[in-house]
């Protein structure tokens, strides 16, 4: 029998003993050690080679999962990512199943177990150990992919990243986009205009991520003062050119600039879909630091629970992150301090775009009813309004 304890590999990787391979080449079918085609390699070898491959590399991912799972409870209660730990280093090779020393710790008296190894190796290179050296190298660059992926995700998990939206790329025109596929400032300014009565005599109002400033102008019309502040500076160029009061910077770092309580109200449309969900809460804490007593937050996004929605608007801008349930969004206001009056859902699905109710000649309608409501309600589960929004005020 062959010597156990020699190998036919090197470290980082598990050894594999001449004993496996001639274990495997006892049932090899003839037609395939004639053909030494990789196709018929029995899938027993790659098995045997992905285990001794991966092994470490999926260790790393356990710890990797474990640590996303772990979680840290912060002061105020909250719960963000505990940080993840340095990955170790992991130096992936593909074992040389050809070049590799083969070795006998059996001194002089190994030497004709040498040699016959040797000449095995030659003669089983063409139809195992090629093949199977050529599988490895792919296993290996497939691992290493997939370790540079994960690697990449190191500083977010860690919390590096705080989740706050980047400023926009120069080199994409997001005023350009939101023009040809939000709607022109008319439309939107119609769609907002429900929003003023909520604002009307409570101080000065923000807008956070204000665009092109549609909201702010009809502020400004009413004679209620108003602010805003968006990332992108094409937008707060756009309202500064309006007249507009408006700033281009990361909303939570101008709210901390400004002192406690100074704003009687907040107003956010079509922006929480861009953010993470940490960035949201810390988001909704500086706005409840910084408003007044009464004051009244309202949000608007897009509703998850609309088919259009989930096909179209949400994948169409490149820019979102995530979208938010409305009981999602309630909770959120109502941990921030705030009471929620409202939640409401706006821009309907037209009826063209529904399952339209079966009408059939000989027919009656009370005999199609059942069917009908069934009917009603599957477009009720599909076809949801596309926005809703929630509508808060500081307690006193």
């Amino acid at each position: 029998m062959p010597d156990r304890g020699a190998v036919l590999g090197a470290r980082p990787h598990r050894a594999l003993r001449w004993v496996d391979i001639t274990a495997l080449i006892v049932s090899w079918p003839a037609d395939t050690r004639e053909s030494g085609s990789v196709r018929t390699i029995p899938p027993m070898i790659y098995v045997c080679v992905v285990e001794m491959d991966a092994q470490r590399w999926r260790s790393e991912q356990r710890r990797l999962r474990a640590a996303i799972r772990a979680q840290r409870r912060t002061e105020d209660g909250r719960a963000p990512l505990a940080p993840v730990p340095e990955p170790a280093p992991i130096e992936l090779h593909a074992p040389d199943l050809l070049r590799t020393p083969i070795v006998s710790a059996r001194g002089a008296s190994g030497r004709p177990i040498i040699a016959a190894k040797r000449l095995l190796r030659r003669l089983l290179a063409p139809f195992v150990l090629e093949p199977q050296t050529r599988f490895n190298q792919a296993v290996v660059e497939a691992l290493i992919a997939q370790r540079d992926e994960l690697m990449a995700l190191g500083p977010l998990l860690s919390g590096e990243d705080d989740g706050a939206p980047e400023h926009v790329d120069t080199h994409f025109d997001y005023l350009g986009f939101e023009n040809r596929f939000r709607g022109d400032t008319q439309t939107i300014a119609s769609r907002q205009n429900e929003y003023l009565d909520y604002f009307y005599g409570l101080g000065e109002i923000l807008d956070i991520g204000c665009g092109r400033g549609e909201f702010l102008a009809m502020l400004q019309e009413r004679g209620t003062s108003a602010q805003g502040v968006d990332l992108d500076e094409g937008m707060v160029a756009r309202c500064r050119e309006q007249g507009l009061k408006a700033e281009c910077a990361d909303a939570i770092e101008f709210l901390e600039r400004e002192p406690d309580r100074a704003f009687g109200g907040v107003f956010m449309s079509q922006v929480v879909e861009h953010l993470s969900t940490d960035y949201l809460v810390a988001l909704l804490d500086a706005i409840a630091r910084k408003t007044s007593d009464r004051a009244v937050v309202i949000i608007e996004t897009l509703n998850p629970e609309s088919l259009p929605v989930l096909m179209r608007w949400f994948c169409l801008d490149p820019t979102h992150v995530r979208l938010v349930h409305p009981e999602t969004l309630q909770y959120f206001i109502e941990q921030a301090g705030f009471a929620v009056k409202t939640v409401q859902f706006r821009q309907p699905v037209p009826d063209e775009e529904r399952f339209p109710a079966l009408h059939l000649g000989g027919v009656s309608a009370e005999e199609l009813g059942p069917y009908n409501e069934e009917v009603a309600r599957l477009n009720d589960r599909l076809f949801g309004a596309l926005d809703y929004f929630v509508v808060g005020q500081r307690e006193l």
